[in-house]
Parts: structure tokens; C-alpha cells; sequence
């Protein structure tokens, strides 16, 4: 019976598939159009899995800032958002129901960075970056994908969102297997980071971990973010849902070959963020 009940009601993904496009069609038609010469939101970008939802809730808390943790339109399958000036400010303009908050956390942003940085000259947008290994890590613990690198056609990826991040073929990349294409993708994300580092709020995740109420009140004082209330029972909230693997040491997790790629592919950008090969914890 509970079967039969369950089969009649719409599940959360589809009515948010249904619901969202309405709302954000309506918002558009009785709203005016944003000036993106003077709009300032807070962007929270970086790969997926970096922490970057628990940072922008944190902040978003700790100045009682109104605040989108995802753009619904960027979480399908078949969307990509090209790094272009033009499709970025047509986009935003599409999309004024989630930029009228003060806070926006979309990681589907960060293959945009360049050209979002040209359309909103005042954003003042944070990087969130995590060592490569707990960051892959983290991602095949969300979608259920072993450590080891297997092709993609003996993989069952999942039909979703999802599936374009796994495979990283909107950003260009082209791999064999999802170790290989999650490890470039990192490269990807962190060579964007250097490219525009002086415009960028670096925030490593690990800092976060260690002390998540000085991170959090550091990042407010250098965006210029009033602290309006006490965060402290909200550190250990779980904003994502944890992995399975969380506390699994790397070298458990993932095979020697795996790990391998990882290091082999990652290298120069964990050099410059001064990770080191291995990571000292296993960190959720």
C-alpha cells in the first residue's frame, strides 16, 4: 500500500522541475530588469563537494543576508553556462529571481568566472577550493561510484546533474575513465581560480574545518559583511548530506592507480595552493 501511495505522489526532483520554471518565468515578466553595472552579490563558487554550501549558509547567517544556495536552471543535465560576457548577462537577466539575493552559491557558475567577473564588476565573489583527493572523494560518496578508474560506459552514472560533472565533457575535458575526468575537471576549476586570483576570496575548505567561526567571520570582514548574528549553533549543521566514506583514509577509498591519476593530473594546481600529495585527515 505504501508503495502504491508513494507512486501517486510527484517526487521532490519533479515538482521542483515543474514548480521552479514557473515561478522564475513569473518573477521575470513583473520584475525589471537588474543594472549589472552596480548589482554587488556575494557569488560562492568553486567544484562541487568543496564545502562551498556550508560557507555560503554560514555567511549568509552570520550577516542575516537573504541568500540562494542553487539555480535551478544550472542543476539539469543539459545545461552549461558558456564563459561568455554576453550569454552571462543574458542569463542573469533571465535568472534576476535568484541575483536579487544578497548571497548566490551556484557551483555551476565557476566555468564563468572570467565572464561573470566582466558582467558584475562589483560581485564580490569567493573561491572555495578542497585538496583534490577528499574533493573526488566526496563526490563519488555522493553519487554511490567506486575509487578505482573504470570506463564510463561500465559505470552507471546517474541521470541527473550529475552525470555532466562526472564526465566533464561541457568543460572541454576528455577522459577515459571518471577518475581521470573528475581530477582534470579540478584542474580546470583551480586554473580559473589563478587566472583571477586578485578578484577572488580564496577559502580553503580544510581552514574551514579547523576553525569554521574564525573562517566565517575573517571571510564577512574582507567582503565588508556586518556580523548581525550569532553562528555558533549553527557550525556543525550538515548542510549536504555526509558521505559514507568520509572517514575512510584515501589510500582505502581509492586504488593506487586512482590516487596515481589524481596526483599525476592535479599536480601543478596543488602546488600552487600548497597542498601536498596525500592529505593529512580524511575530513567530511
Amino acid at each position: 500500500m505504501s508503495d502504491f501511495i508513494s507512486g501517486l505522489v510527484p517526487s521532490r526532483q519533479k515538482l521542483r522541475g515543474t514548480f521552479w520554471p514557473l515561478l522564475i518565468q513569473t518573477h521575470r515578466l513583473f520584475t525589471p530588469r537588474l543594472d549589472l553595472s552596480t548589482l554587488a552579490p556575494i557569488l560562492i563558487l568553486g567544484n562541487q563537494k568543496t564545502g562551498s554550501t556550508a560557507i555560503a549558509q554560514l555567511l549568509a547567517a552570520l550577516g542575516n543576508l537573504h541568500i540562494h544556495p542553487n539555480i535551478h536552471a544550472l542543476q539539469a543535465a543539459d545545461t552549461h553556462l558558456p564563459n561568455a560576457p554576453e550569454a552571462v548577462a543574458s542569463f542573469i537577466q533571465r535568472s534576476r529571481y535568484y541575483f536579487r539575493a544578497d548571497v548566490v552559491k551556484e557551483n555551476e557558475l565557476t566555468p564563468a568566472t572570467g565572464a561573470l567577473l566582466t558582467v558584475l564588476p562589483n560581485a564580490r565573489p569567493v573561491y572555495v577550493v578542497r585538496h583534490p583527493v577528499q574533493n573526488i572523494r566526496s563526490i563519488l560518496d555522493r553519487v554511490q561510484l567506486p575509487g578505482d578508474p573504470q570506463r564510463f560506459d561500465a559505470l552507471s552514472l546517474p541521470d541527473s546533474g550529475w552525470s555532466p560533472i562526472l564526465t566533464s565533457r561541457p568543460l572541454g575535458i576528455e577522459a577515459g575513465d571518471h577518475i581521470t575526468a573528475l581530477a582534470r575537471r579540478w584542474s580546470h576549476m583551480t586554473a580559473l581560480y589563478l587566472r583571477h586570483r586578485t578578484q577572488l576570496h580564496l577559502v580553503r575548505y580544510e581552514d574551514f574545518v579547523a576553525d569554521k567561526l574564525e573562517t566565517i567571520q575573517r571571510l564577512a570582514s574582507r567582503l565588508g559583511i556586518e556580523t548581525r548574528k550569532d553562528i555558533r549553533p549553527l557550525l556543525d549543521v550538515s548542510f549536504q548530506p555526509s558521505g559514507a566514506h568520509r572517514s575512510t583514509p584515501p589510500e582505502d577509498f581509492f586504488s593506487s592507480e586512482a590516487l596515481a591519476i589524481i596526483h599525476r593530473e592535479c599536480a601543478e594546481g596543488m602546488a600552487q595552493l600548497d597542498y601536498d600529495p596525500i592529505p593529512a585527515d580524511s575530513s567530511p
